[in-house]
């Protein structure tokens, strides 16, 4: 029992932020961050009977993947290693970081995944960490499946790589976020598109989290830790705790969203069909596109950003250039940021056509991701 008694679930812990000006919050005792003093290690994976994640398959791809991904982050820390060393009998005060699937409602319940952490309460040191994720959810493995079968964009999967980095978020200390856009909030719907055509979703740790891990832990001497990203998500409120995101709509030049078409048929308010609305517009007329911009590096960039008319969702710079601006990224907060474009007059009545954007176009920065720099907004050409 002594040995359980600091256990706590990562997703159930009330949240303070013990640094000024700090976006993310972090779990804390004593007025201190909970934190790992080293680089810790995944030293279990685990799988229960039967297999519920075998070397290899979609589930264990997911989960590295979401490593891989969690430490690209610009702080000191990041996972030592992932000691692939399979059991079948993991438990909680072992003095190991498990990871394991279950189906065992007691344990995951509705939240589909749990994180506990153990850490020694006079120094707020974390100790140890587990990580369940449940088998009930509908999950979408990898990013080898469409963007349109997730959850955010009409579809019913979960997206399993951003659940774990979320859940990765809680076992570095970080505690939910409701105040911004983030994926410590509504990891759902915290993704870019990606792959020919965007035809994919992928989530990613952003700006807001990264952040926060260099808040804690400092800030990482490897300048190749460097990262742009530009998303066609919002923050538009906070529910439980959680941060809730929706789609960014297409405004007239007054600043009112326009109306739009569906691609499936559902309505636009809330902004979760496949992403792939088509707002109405009229040749010649002046419209407000938005995007989140996000510094998820190590170092403020200045960079060159392009607006685009493209005819599908793969923006390039082959696309009809509309407006060039230049932005100073400064790692923190995600950039909402706003600009005016006109739509040409010389589009075809009745024809759906993409509004797109493309970050650091100059290619000036030498990222760890290079796919995720461009985003898109659907439009139908209705007069």
């Amino acid at each position: 029992m002594s040995m359980l008694k600091n256990l706590f679930i990562a997703v159930m812990t009330f949240m303070v932020l013990p640094q000024a000006g700090q976006a993310a919050t972090w779990n804390t005792c004593n007025g201190q961050s909970k934190q790992w003093t080293a680089s810790p290690a995944l030293t279990d994976i685990y799988y229960s009977s039967p297999a519920t994640m075998p070397l290899y398959s979609e589930r264990y791809n997911s989960v590295t993947t979401a490593v891989s991904y969690f430490n690209r982050n610009p702080s000191t820390r990041s996972f030592a290693g992932v000691t692939l060393r399979f059991g079948s009998s993991p438990s909680l005060g072992n003095g190991k970081n498990d990871f394991y699937f279950s189906d065992d409602p007691n344990v995951v319940d509705q939240l589909g995944a749990v994180t506990w952490t153990r850490h020694n309460t006079s120094t707020c040191a974390i100790q140890e960490a587990d990580m369940i994720i449940g088998m009930s959810p509908n999950w979408q493995y990898y990013n080898n499946q469409l963007a349109a079968n997730a959850i955010g964009y009409g579809g019913s999967l979960r997206n399993m790589p951003a659940t774990v980095v979320h859940e990765l978020g809680h076992f570095f200390g970080a505690a939910h976020e409701p105040n911004h856009y983030n994926i410590m909030g509504d990891e759902y719907t915290h993704v870019n598109r990606k792959g020919s055509g965007a035809s994919y979703s992928e989530g990613y740790v952003g700006e807001d989290l990264s952040h926060g891990m260099v808040a804690v832990y400092g800030l990482t001497t490897d300048t190749a830790k460097q990262d742009l990203s530009v998303s066609h998500w919002q923050r538009t409120g906070a529910s439980g705790g959680y941060s809730t995101h929706t789609r960014i709509p297409l405004m007239n030049s007054s600043s009112v969203t326009l109306p739009c078409t569906p691609q499936f048929g559902t309505t636009c308010a809330g902004i979760h069909t496949e992403g792939d609305q088509y707002y109405h517009v009229s040749r010649g007329q002046s419209v407000r596109l938005r995007y989140n911009f996000e510094n998820n590096g190590r170092d403020s960039k200045t960079v060159t950003v392009k607006y685009y008319l493209s005819t599908d969702r793969a923006i390039t710079s082959s696309d009809s250039l509309l407006s060039t601006g230049t932005y100073t990224l400064t790692r923190g907060l995600p950039n909402l940021l706003t600009v005016a474009l006109t739509i040409p007059s010389n589009l075809t009545v009745g024809t759906n056509y993409y509004l797109g954007v493309m970050v650091d176009t100059a290619s000036a920065v030498a990222e760890l991701d290079e796919g995720n720099n461009t985003s898109f907004t659907g439009i139908r050409v209705t007069n």
